[in-house]
């Protein structure tokens, strides 16, 4: 699981204050809802940081 978690240089604390609501396939959630963390927030923001970091990587290679 993945309790310290950092995106851009910055490390991600419990002070969470944005508050958002989407809409989405039920493909797409089945597909978050497999992943690790203990809810959809959770499972949803380990999401981002892993494709943040896949993008970043990529980017460090091939800037072109």
């Amino acid at each position: 699981m993945y309790r310290s978690k950092k995106l851009k240089g910055k490390w991600l604390g419990s002070n969470k204050t944005v508050q958002k609501s989407v809409r989405l396939l039920p493909e797409i959630y089945e597909y978050i809802m497999v992943l690790p963390g203990d809810n959809f927030s959770d499972k949803l923001e380990n999401l981002v940081i892993s494709h943040a970091s896949m993008d970043k990587k990529r980017y460090d290679r091939d800037p072109g």
